[in-house]
Parts: structure tokens; C-alpha cells; sequence
């Protein structure tokens, strides 16, 4: 369990976007938003920095916040629902004075597994047949094949006795 000794807001919230948008730049130059986000019993402010790598991922962020089109941001998540991630992080300036920050991250769904050579439509098609039993995507001597030393089946044995 993660200390809470300040009772801070933390963990995985439903909000409401209120379309209020902040528009900046990075210490580096890169852009930034920052999106108005009410909780239950608070506002937050998500950032969003759209430099680099970055640039995908908070693509990705604002589309799931309901941005479809070039134009103005606001009007268009205004009262959108999104759920967001509260965590904290210390940063320090260039004095030595550490500061804790509050994150509120966007969840878009992107943590999501995905694999590296996804099934084409066609494929998943035969395959989900396949489980329904109205196509064959198995050999057919499946259920005739011997067992392997050091192995196991689930079919049960036709003659009843024990897979050698």
C-alpha cells in the first residue's frame, strides 16, 4: 500500500472535462496544454506536452478526451467524461527547494496489451469459426495425435485406456 500521510488525492477517478484549456511551452520550447478536469470534490489539471515522443501519446490522450478535429479544444470536451490517474512526484529546482507535484494522468486505454503481429480481420475470423466448431482450424487427426513423454492432454482416451 502506498503511504498517504497527507490524505492526498490519489488513484483512479471519473471526472468531467470542464473545457477550460491552458495553452504553453516546455522550459525546452515544446507545447503543452493543460485540461480542466472536475472530480467529485475537486479540480485538477491535466498536462499534456506534444515535444517528441511525447507528441503520440498526448494525441492519444486528447482524442480520448473527445478532440475529433482541428480547432479549439475547449468546446469540444467540454463535459466529456474521463477518467484520470492521481499520483504525486517530488521535483527539485535549481536552488536544492523540493517541491511535491501532483500528476493527473488521462487514461486513454493505450496501457492496454497489444501484440507485436496482430491476427488480420480474415485470420480472426477462422479463428473465432474455428472455436465455434463450424471450421476446422485444426489438424484432423487432433484428438488422435499420442501424447509426448512428460506431457498432457485433456482429451480423454477413445479406448478408455491412459494416453501413453
Amino acid at each position: 500500500m502506498i503511504e498517504n500521510p497527507n490524505n492526498e488525492l490519489r488513484g483512479d477517478y471519473d471526472g468531467t472535462l470542464t473545457g477550460e484549456v491552458e495553452y504553453g511551452r516546455s522550459a525546452s520550447g515544446g507545447h503543452q496544454i493543460a485540461i480542466e478536469v472536475q472530480l467529485e470534490h475537486e479540480t485538477v489539471w491535466s498536462v499534456l506536452a506534444f515535444a517528441g515522443k511525447a507528441h503520440s501519446i498526448s494525441l492519444s490522450k486528447l482524442r480520448a478526451c473527445g478532440y475529433a478535429k482541428p480547432g479549439e479544444i475547449g468546446p469540444q470536451i467540454k463535459g466529456n467524461p474521463v477518467r484520470v490517474r492521481v499520483s504525486y512526484h517530488d521535483w527539485e529546482n535549481d536552488e536544492g527547494d523540493t517541491k511535491r507535484i501532483m500528476d493527473v494522468n488521462i487514461l486513454d486505454g493505450a496501457g492496454r496489451f497489444k501484440f507485436r503481429n496482430e491476427m488480420s480481420d480474415s485470420d480472426k475470423d477462422t479463428f473465432l469459426r474455428s472455436l465455434a466448431g463450424n471450421d476446422s482450424g485444426y489438424p484432423p487427426d487432433w484428438d488422435e495425435v499420442p501424447a509426448q513423454a512428460g506431457s498432457f492432454s485433456l482429451n480423454k482416451p477413445k479406448t478408455g485406456k491412459a494416453a501413453a
